[in-house]
C-alpha cells in the first residue's frame, strides 16, 4: 500500500492496482471502476507474466468528450496496459529482508544514524534511565552481521544490531 500511496497520481480519475507477493498473497483495487474491470485484469497480467513480488498501478485520466469504454473496454485497457508495462519492465531480483533492531543511548545517535541511514529506521524513545532509543528497520538478511560489527566498532561495542525473528514480537 505504501507503493500505491507514493505512486498514485491525485490528478487521475482512477488509480487502479494489483499486487501479488512471493508468498501468494494478493490484492486488487478498482478505485471506483465497475466491479472486476480494473484490479482483476491487472492481477491477471501479473499472473500471465508469471511474476510475484510485484505491484502494478494503472492510472486513468478523464478526457473531455472521451469515448465510453464499457466494461469490456475497461478490462482490455487495464489488463493490456499492465501486460505491456510488465513485458517492457526489466525484472529485478528482490533480496530477502529481515526486521532488525538497534538499542542505543544519546551518545551513539550520530554513529547509529550514519550507519542506519540507508535503511530508513523508525525510532522510539524507551522509558529507561538513562533514556535509550530503539530503532527498527528492514535490512537484507546477509547484512545483519556485518552491520552489527560496524556498529560495535563505531560505538566501542555499546551498540549491536539484532534480527527479530517474529514480526509480531518486533517493537515499533
Amino acid at each position: 500500500n505504501d507503493f500505491v500511496k507514493a505512486t498514485a497520481d491525485p490528478k487521475a480519475r482512477h488509480n487502479c492496482f494489483a499486487w501479488r507477493l512471493a508468498n501468494g498473497d494478493m490484492r486488487t483495487n478498482g478505485d471506483g471502476e465497475p466491479g472486476g474491470t480494473a484490479g482483476p485484469p491487472i492481477l491477471a497480467a501479473i499472473d500471465g507474466a508469471g511474476l510475484s513480488g510485484v505491484a502494478v498501478l494503472v492510472s486513468r485520466y478523464r478526457i473531455a468528450e472521451g469515448a465510453k469504454l464499457g466494461t469490456g473496454g475497461l478490462v482490455r485497457a487495464y489488463g493490456g496496459t499492465a501486460a505491456a508495462c510488465l513485458a517492457s519492465a526489466e525484472p529485478k531480483e528482490l533480496q530477502q529482508q529481515a526486521t532488525a533492531i538497534v538499542r542505543y543511548s544519546a551518545q551513539d545517535t550520530g554513529a547509529v544514524f550514519t550507519l542506519l541511514a540507508p535503511y530508513a529506521p523508525r525510532t522510539v524513545m524507551l522509558p529507561t534511565e538513562p533514556p535509550e532509543t530503539l530503532a527498527r528497520f528492514e535490512v537484507p538478511q546477509e547484512e545483519i552481521d556485518p552491520l552489527s560489527e560496524r556498529l560495535a566498532t563505531a560505538t566501542a561495542g555499546r551498540v549491536l544490531c539484532m534480527a527479530v525473528d517474529d514480526e509480531e514480537d518486533a517493537p515499533l
